[in-house]
């Protein structure tokens, strides 16, 4: 069936500008059209059936969305737990040993009285690396009465926080040995050690601490930026933090294996084979995007969206697998 409509006077031999004259012609066009083409009814129930669609699948986005960070977060917490198993191995690597030093030398200088906080404290091989420096230095100053530093050790695993306390003792112990009972009278170095689950907040008041430290830590929290503005609030002003954080190709197998390699052990060992298995799983985890990672340039973004004013100094460490970044609290900051 062949259908005519008069063309309104204003969209003859027009270049149809747009405005509102041409647009009342359209209008009437269509109208005409509407009126000799019939269209389709669309019924109340399917008007409303696509109306409910959208909520409905909202929701299931929603729900899974929420199953996906509630699993994220369980791997998370599953990684971290199997990293602290394997860190006696881990902590045997050069790289491990040449990173606490250059970790120390950065909380340094540490004035009399310097409260420290080592946050997701491991094994305790930072706070023993420390013990052992400040023991040192003390002895050359000649074992001064100043108030020594106080190094806090956090961890949510108990296992893990007895292990690193019973690990200082015993080197507590042999060094005091070493220098005939001075540590028992003249302590170079104090410590506490708290249970707790760091990741949902510090027991420690606002602009407490002079240093805090996170080694390797920040990639299983729920939340990089929550975490980060938590240690900051801590930290006085003059203050540093301390991060390390694993980069997106980290693959620390890579060092262990080379490590095994230079002490000619041998990788398929079944004690070397556990490390490896882990060590592939982290790997995977991070490149499948489960663990929070960063190159050089997103860690410095991330550190200026959770607030950090001041531009850190970032350094790549354990051979490029990681990076060190270093935060000033500038002395005006509330």
């Amino acid at each position: 069936m062949t259908s005519t409509t008069t063309v309104p006077a204003q969209m003859i031999n027009q270049n149809l500008p747009l405005n509102e004259s041409c647009l009342q012609a359209f209008q009437q066009v269509l109208e005409q059209i509407a009126a000799i083409v019939p269209l389709p009814t669309v019924s109340a129930d399917f008007r409303a059936q696509t109306h409910y669609m959208p909520a409905h699948q909202q929701r299931i986005e929603l729900e899974r969305t929420r199953l996906r960070h509630n699993l994220s977060q369980i791997t998370r917490e599953a990684l971290r737990i199997a990293y602290l198993q394997q860190l006696p191995q881990l902590g045997n690597l050069r790289e491990d040993w040449h990173l606490l030093d250059n970790l120390y030398r950065l909380l340094r200088p540490l004035e009399a009285g310097s409260m420290l906080v080592d946050v997701g404290v491991g094994q305790g091989d930072l706070i023993r690396a420390t013990m052992i420096n400040q023991t040192y230095r003390a002895r050359q100053r000649g074992w001064g009465q100043e108030q020594p530093a106080h190094m806090i050790g956090l961890e949510y695993s108990h296992d893990s926080l007895t292990q690193a306390r019973q690990n200082f003792r015993a080197l507590h112990r042999e060094l005091n040995s070493d220098f005939a009972g001075t540590l028992t009278t003249n302590p170079p170095l104090t410590t506490d050690w708290i249970n707790t689950d760091w990741m949902q907040g510090l027991p420690m008041k606002d602009r407490s601490l002079h240093r805090v430290v996170c080694n390797l830590s920040l990639s299983f929290v729920p939340s990089p930026v929550v975490t980060i503005r938590e240690w900051y609030r801590v930290l006085r002003p003059q203050g540093r933090l301390l991060l390390t954080v694993f980069h997106p190709n980290s693959d620390l197998s890579v060092l262990y294996r080379q490590h095994l390699h230079r002490a000619h052990q041998d990788e398929f060992s079944p004690q070397a084979q556990i490390v490896i298995q882990y060590l592939g799983r982290l790997r995977e985890a991070i490149r499948h995007g489960l663990l929070h990672t960063f190159d050089q340039s997103s860690l410095a973004w991330f550190l200026r969206h959770a607030g950090i004013p001041l531009i850190p100094r970032i350094l790549p460490v354990l051979d490029g697998h990681a990076f060190l970044a270093i935060i000033e609290k500038d002395k005006s900051t509330s």
